[in-house]
């Protein structure tokens, strides 16, 4: 024989019961003038028709649900479930901070006689993206094996890189990006870099370290 089961009544239920509860107690209370009921015992009555019938939930806190810090599918939860629980600084800013334009103000200056190559190439500059990976970009011209610019704090590698380098010419150039930021270009014949040649730092990127 299968046993029936009274299913338990659902939110919205409730809060109209509870409705219904006080529309029954108003009537009382304007029937009888001198009743003693007030409106806080009215409250509390039908707080215990509520907390028999679903523990947990009150006539207070049933109207806010939808703005509840912690509810599982509140409109405005706190901490909904598509950030994971996570802060908002958790998450990467989705825009990218300006270039930083090397020689030009309060950026980097271009050392030991290096400058920019013109003439339509892009501006020697850096930046570094929401994930902390640094970008480097432009093309530039100077005597090969001396610091051509000095990354700032923040965008420096936590060790010396040693990578490969377009210059002018058929053979390629190497770079060395050190921890204390300072950018070496080499080239395998000191002319490709200067003149007719040039350093190009396009695509290089590394991850930065301080």
């Amino acid at each position: 024989m299968s046993t029936l089961r009274t299913a338990r009544p659902s939110p919205a239920m409730l809060v109209a019961a509870v409705a219904l509860t006080f529309a029954m107690v108003g009537t009382t209370l304007a029937a009888d003038p001198v009743s003693k009921l007030t409106t806080k015992k009215v409250s509390k009555i039908a707080n215990q028709v509520v907390d028999k019938r679903a523990p947990g939930l009150t006539v207070a806190n049933a109207a806010a649900a939808t703005h509840a810090t912690t509810a599982g599918s509140a409109t405005t939860a706190g901490n909904a479930e598509n950030l994971g629980g996570a802060p908002a600084s958790a998450y990467a800013k989705s825009a990218l901070e300006p270039f930083h334009l090397v020689g030009t103000a309060s950026e980097p200056p271009f050392e030991n006689g290096w400058a920019n190559k013109g003439g339509g190439f892009a501006s020697t500059a850096f930046l570094k993206d929401p994930f902390g990976i640094v970008h480097l970009r432009g093309t530039m011209i100077g005597p090969s094996g001396s610091v051509a610019f000095t990354l700032p704090a923040g965008y420096r590698p936590a060790a010396t890189l040693f990578t490969s380098l377009p210059v002018g010419g058929v053979v390629a150039g190497n770079m060395l990006i050190a921890a204390n930021g300072e950018v070496i270009p080499f080239c395998s014949v000191a002319a490709n870099c200067t003149g007719g040649g040039a350093a190009g730092l396009d695509a290089i990127t590394f991850v930065a370290g301080q």
